[in-house]
């Protein structure tokens, strides 16, 4: 029984890790071993944002749904995986809302540029411009452009603000856009508003090829709910009807057997969530001035 235990332990620590790369990626390596202070600042930052973004409401579902698994079957295999799943599963849900909410902005973005240019064509200057539309930016947009305001009305310069304003937007095609007024900005010259006009236009493209791929990708979504609720449906029906139908699974044998089984089910899950996540792409404007 001690050997059972232990291996189940080993067994959850695993199956926990795994569905961590899967579900939050793993930091990335530095390309060479160093001992200096800063890397290991810099590890201990990652870490204090890895624990500080841990939901408690999720943990606290996690926790529940351990308990509930264990009063139900008396299962440590049905604790690890009723855990993992209360996990795994919102964290899915709440990546299609994630890739509807870029989209959007987007579309916002693309709609706010616009709105910029023919301010600029009226005559107003760059940095009037940017502060007068704060109040027409779309409601997707607001708080971005609102920080933005704020740091023009503190004084600070305009480049510095334009490149906060694209960490903000933490999208490519805020990117383009930032640097295409940070260059404005740099050489005061004409033309600038029709270049936005044009960078609007590109935007609206990139929100309709993501909004396409995204429509591509609910087939992967649907089937990954197909997948867990299924098999959950099945697992609930025969607890419930046929009790002793599972009574092998009880068995240190069928324990197991159901970690193997509950191993590549969470593997397959995480391969489909990652398949059916939104990937923009790199950044490539860095937020600070002397960057260049």
């Amino acid at each position: 029984m001690t050997a059972l235990i232990a291996l189940l332990a080993a067994t959850a620590v695993l199956g926990m890790w795994l569905a961590g790369v899967g579900l939050w990626g793993t930091p990335e390596e530095p390309s060479a071993p160093s001992s200096q202070p800063r890397d290991v600042a810099r590890i201990g930052a990652l870490v204090s944002r890895r624990v500080a973004s841990v939901d408690v409401r999720v943990l606290g579902l996690a926790v529940a749904a351990g308990l509930l698994a264990w009063v139900v079957t008396g299962w440590p295999v049905a604790v690890i995986a009723a855990a993992l799943g209360a996990v795994g599963v919102p964290r899915f849900v709440a990546a299609r809302r994630q890739v509807k909410a870029r989209i959007d902005r987007l579309d916002a973005l693309a709609s706010w540029t616009r709105r910029l240019a023919d301010t600029l064509t009226a005559g107003a200057g760059l940095e009037q411009a940017l502060q007068a539309s704060v109040r027409t930016a779309p409601v997707a947009l607001a708080e971005p452009v609102g920080r933005l305001v704020a740091r023009l009305r503190a004084q600070q310069p305009t480049e510095g603000a334009l490149r906060a304003f694209a960490a903000d937007l933490a999208d490519p095609a805020g990117d383009l856009v930032a640097a295409a007024l940070i260059a404005a900005a740099d050489r005061r010259g004409r033309g600038l508003a029709a270049m936005l006009t044009e960078l609007a236009a590109t935007v609206e493209e990139e929100a309709a090829m993501r909004r396409k791929v995204d429509a591509e990708r609910a087939t992967v979504r649907t089937t990954v709910k197909y997948a867990v609720a299924i098999p959950a449906l099945v697992l609930a029906a025969l607890l419930v009807f046929d009790r002793g139908y599972l009574a092998p699974f009880g068995t240190t044998g069928g324990q197991f057997a159901l970690a193997a089984a509950g191993a590549l089910f969470g593997l397959a899950f995480v391969w489909m969530h990652r398949l059916s996540l939104d990937r923009p792409g790199a950044r490539w404007l860095d937020a600070r001035e002397d960057s260049r």
